[in-house]
Formats: structure tokens, C-alpha cells, sequence
């Protein structure tokens, strides 16, 4: 089983709109939904860990990046979860949110954006069915999800459709990477809002290196996450990175999740990255 963990705490009630967020027009709603072929739902789960050495420039040594590639195939496996039982309460490190609900073959990655100073998370967050919460109505970002019957959701979703429809899981990010197999980079930076994350602008934010994760799907269903190493203005991946090493891996949509120094990898509660946030 594949956990999305989320280190938040509950969203207080009277948040006003930031008027440092674009207003999404319906035609800018824009979001996909796939249906996995069926011999993709019927795998048990199975994660394949790839170690990796790569680069995104061979002109610059500097830029070989270090990281993971897990392969986890059936969606159905997929399940996000807030740091306790009643939601997103507290502070929680990944490794700390795992260990009671990890097990063999369990793998957990750190997932959700969050407040740095309060703990807040930011984003809908839909785990096993039940919605955690929904994001101010102003928050647009992007977001990966599944629906009950296993159709994937990638995309932009406003809170009462996060009510409404059929999600089983749902967990938000900051910038659509790949969209129906093409670059969105520069589209998402337009569209969505630049205040769920603490780095700078929008474009600072893609831009700086740092630790980075990244989850997304193949054409076939097969859900696939991507681990870089880093440390935010020292080393790590540009997110142009992240889209070049999630196109090589055939990945056809592809949403950024939180990085940084609070990015972790774990398998069966062992920690297989080196977040940073210690340092």
C-alpha cells in the first residue's frame, strides 16, 4: 500500500480571499481523468524502488541529480493520510505518521503542502472516502486524486466538487508538470496560486534547486513517484528538471508535491532519503 502522507494541522474558519491568487475562470478549470486498463486494477501491490543517477544537462557536471524512482502501478493501492486518525490536527513527521499504519511491503511518501509557521495544511485532502477538508475556495493548485471505481484525477477541482464527487482519495500540490503528456509548466504557473508555497514567487519556486517529489501516472494507469535529493538553494532539482525526468519515465500527467527539507521516502517506516530539514 502506497501512503501520502501529510505533517499539517486543520485550516481555521474565517479565511478571507488572497487577492495574491488568480480567480480561475470555468474554461480555466482545466483537469483530466483516466480510467487504468483493467489488468492494472486487478495487480496486487508491488512497489519497485529504482535508485538513480541522472542529469538534465550534460554540459553541467553540477547538475547530476541523486533520487528515486518508485514504481507502485495499481491506483487502487494509493491512500492518502493526514497525521492522526481525527485529520489534519497536528504536526507530524512522515516517519511518524507511518509507523502505526505501516507494515510490510508499505511504502509512504511525504505529500500535502503546509503552513511552516502554524502547521496548517494547505489543499483538499480526501482519505479513504471521508473529506479531511477542502481548500479556501480562492486556492487553486493542483491536485491528484482517485475516484471509487479507480479513474484517476488530475487537475483543478473547486471545494464543493471535492463534496460532491466520488473521490476515495485526493491530496493537493503546487504546479501541474506534465498534462495528457506535454509540458504545463508555464500554464500552471498562470493559473494557480502562488501562496501555498513559502519559497518566493511562483517562478522562484520552479526554479530554485531543492529536494523534490513528484507524483504522477503512465498512459496505461500505473501510478509512479519521483524522489530527488536536495537542499533548497544548494542542491537538488529545478522542477524543469522533474519534468524531464517524469517525461523520460513515461509519465503522461504529473503534479509537484511538497519538497524541501521536509521530503521523505519511507519503506516499511525506514527512511530511505536524507530530508533536510535537520541540517
Amino acid at each position: 500500500m502506497l501512503f501520502l502522507l501529510l505533517a499539517v494541522s486543520v485550516l481555521g474558519d474565517g479565511v478571507k480571499e488572497d487577492e495574491g491568487c488568480p480567480a480561475l475562470r470555468d474554461d480555466q478549470l482545466v483537469r483530466v481523468r483516466l480510467d487504468p486498463e483493467e489488468d492494472v486494477l486487478r495487480r496486487p501491490f508491488h512497489a519497485e524502488f529504482q535508485p538513480f543517477y541522472a542529469t538534465t544537462d550534460w554540459e553541467s557536471p553540477e547538475r547530476f541529480l541523486v533520487g528515486y524512482t518508485v514504481e507502485v502501478g495499481n491506483p487502487l493501492h494509493l491512500s492518502a493520510h493526514p497525521p492522526s486518525p481525527e485529520g489534519c490536527g497536528e504536526r507530524s513527521r512522515a516517519r511518524d505518521t507511518a509507523a502505526p499504519i505501516a507494515s510490510c511491503r508499505r511504502v509512504a511518501v511525504s505529500a500535502g503542502f503546509f503552513d511552516t509557521r502554524t502547521g496548517r495544511c494547505y489543499g483538499h485532502l480526501v482519505s479513504g472516502g471521508r473529506v479531511v477538508q477542502t481548500a479556501e475556495p480562492w486556492r487553486f493548485n493542483a491536485h491528484f486524486g482517485l475516484f471509487r471505481n479507480g479513474s484517476i484525477f488530475v487537475g483543478y477541482v473547486r471545494p464543493e466538487e471535492v463534496r460532491e464527487w466520488p473521490f476515495k482519495e485526493l491530496v493537493g500540490g503546487v504546479l501541474w508538470l506534465i498534462k495528457d503528456g506535454r509540458s504545463f509548466f508555464d500554464q500552471s504557473i498562470r493559473l494557480e496560486c502562488g501562496k501555498t508555497q513559502e519559497t518566493g514567487s511562483l517562478r522562484e519556486f520552479a526554479e530554485v534547486k531543492s529536494a523534490r517529489v513528484i507524483l504522477g501516472h503512465d498512459e496505461r494507469g500505473q501510478v509512479k513517484i519521483i524522489v530527488v535529493e536536495g537542499k533548497t538553494r544548494k542542491f537538488g532539482a529545478t522542477l524543469k528538471d522533474m519534468e524531464i525526468l517524469a517525461i523520460s519515465q513515461g509519465l503522461v500527467n504529473a503534479v509537484n508535491l511538497d519538497g524541501g527539507g521536509s521530503a521523505a521516502l519511507l519503506l516499511n517506516s525506514t527512511l530511505l532519503n536524507l530530508p533536510t530539514d535537520s541540517w
